[in-house]
């Protein structure tokens, strides 16, 4: 409905219910999740926990003539924008930002020895960040009474990983793989967020029962062309909206 004018809105609107069969419709906001990732971020260095710093170096061209490397890089928590969502499914742009670390760049030339061509530190002021596409999903926890929704870092599209280090667009999808293999590298707990929890065991009339999860892109939330770093505030800002159908069907 984001493309549709106020009066078309209102018109759907009169001609009936948009609730299409559920009991109950929530969203929650993409600053609400952002914090919460945020918090368990902050959470999981206090646990030791936390994606290690990564430090590898990888390919940035097909030859392999071009090679970049990271050196103690750390990641920033992950945080979710909806500039692409569209009502359809619950996928969700990831991006992370690069907090600190060193990043090496270097031409081998046949029969010759390695050139530096770029070494800088990276801070969060810089806003280089890593992105990826990846679709939230429910699941049971360990113990099986709750229904968990979660961001697995693991779920990442990898035709979507990119990195804005990158100066070409192969270069920037290099960078994004190689902090994909990382991110695998890791114990399977470190890879997932939970955003959303219910009580399986909850009997209550206004508890779900069955949900349906979806993303939605806010109406002055549009994508622009702008790298990460020079994007408005506003862009990407969204939701996840919770289908529910209650144990007690009301409507």
């Amino acid at each position: 409905m984001t493309n549709l004018t106020k009066e078309q809105i209102l018109q759907q609107l009169a001609g009936g219910t948009v609730m299409a069969g559920w009991s109950a419709i929530a969203q929650v906001g993409r600053d609400q999740i952002n914090q919460l990732l945020s918090d368990q971020w902050l959470q999981s260095y206090t646990n030791q926990t936390f994606i290690e710093p990564m430090s590898m170096a990888f390919d940035l061209d097909e030859g392999g003539q071009l090679r970049g490397e990271f050196r103690n890089l750390v990641f920033g928590p992950p945080q979710l924008y909806f500039e692409e969502a569209n009502l359809l499914s619950a996928v969700t742009t990831v991006r992370m930002t690069l907090l600190s670390g060193d990043y090496i760049q270097h031409a081998y030339l046949p029969g010759s020895p390695p050139v530096l061509l770029r070494a800088h530190s990276v801070n969060e002021a810089m806003r280089y960040a890593v992105s990826a596409h990846i679709e939230l999903k429910l699941q049971q926890s360990v113990s099986g009474q709750y229904t968990q929704l979660v961001l697995a870092l693991s779920d990442a599209r990898t035709d979507t990983l990119q990195c804005d280090l990158g100066t070409t667009d192969y270069a920037s999808k290099q960078i994004g793989k190689a902090v994909y293999d990382h991110w695998l590298n890791q114990p399977s707990a470190r890879q997932v967020y939970t955003l959303v929890e219910f009580d399986g065991e909850d009997y209550a009339s206004m508890s779900p029962k069955s949900i349906k999860v979806l993303t939605q892109r806010a109406p002055w939330g549009a994508k622009t062309d702008k790298l990460f770093k020079d994007k408005a505030a506003s862009e990407g800002d969204g939701a996840v909206v919770l289908m529910m159908q209650l144990r007690s069907h009301l409507l």
